[in-house]
């Protein structure tokens, strides 16, 4: 019988197979595969101690250079309105400490749904992760990677033309049987 997976173990697994098999994030293979990507599990049961864990992971990670990007994972945030929430507190509070030049914020959650999208439209799967995150990037690394990519700024369009191309169907029986296949792992 298959362990239950982690949240950590669990985001691990998507940002390897699904955001890196798909190519969603072209920064994100070199960073994964020379260990760039930090994973961190938030304890915090409050909107505070969660904030304070974000600036904590800034303080870890201004210590370890060789870490890119962070995912904050926050299984506590369930509800994707509250998520939206104190993601706006997150991002407000980078801004207070004068970090927000320094350090990027994107969001990942199981119910994401872009602004004005349709709620069944599959562009939603560019962002929508097995568990709750703020995902932390070091804009150094941004500046730096954006340089060998033509039009960068195109790549969220790109991702939401790919996903629609692929269909909810589609993207639903890939994601299962990415699921079925790290079962099949953990199994063994």
């Amino acid at each position: 019988m298959p362990q239950p997976t982690s949240p950590l173990q669990a985001m691990q697994t998507w940002v390897e197979t699904w955001v890196i098999g798909q190519n969603l994030c072209p920064f994100a293979r070199p960073s994964v595969e020379k260990g760039g990507l930090l994973l961190r599990l938030a304890h915090g049961a409050e909107t505070e101690a969660r904030l304070l864990e974000l600036i904590q992971l800034v303080r870890d990670m201004e210590q370890q250079p060789e870490k890119e990007s962070a995912l904050l994972v926050l299984p506590q945030l369930v509800d994707f309105d509250d998520f939206l929430d104190e993601l706006a507190l997150a991002e407000a509070l980078l801004e207070t400490e004068g970090l927000h030049q320094q350090w990027q914020l994107a969001s990942f959650h199981p119910d994401y749904r872009f602004e004005g999208e349709a709620a069944e439209d599959a562009s939603h799967y560019t962002n929508r992760s097995p568990c709750p995150a703020w995902h932390l990037l070091r804009e150094s690394v941004m500046s730096r990677a954006t340089v060998h990519i033509e039009d960068p700024l195109a790549i969220p369009e790109r991702n939401m033309r790919r996903m629609r191309a692929l269909g909810v169907e589609q993207i639903k029986r890939m994601l299962a049987q990415l699921n079925d296949e790290k079962d099949s792992e953990s199994a063994g």
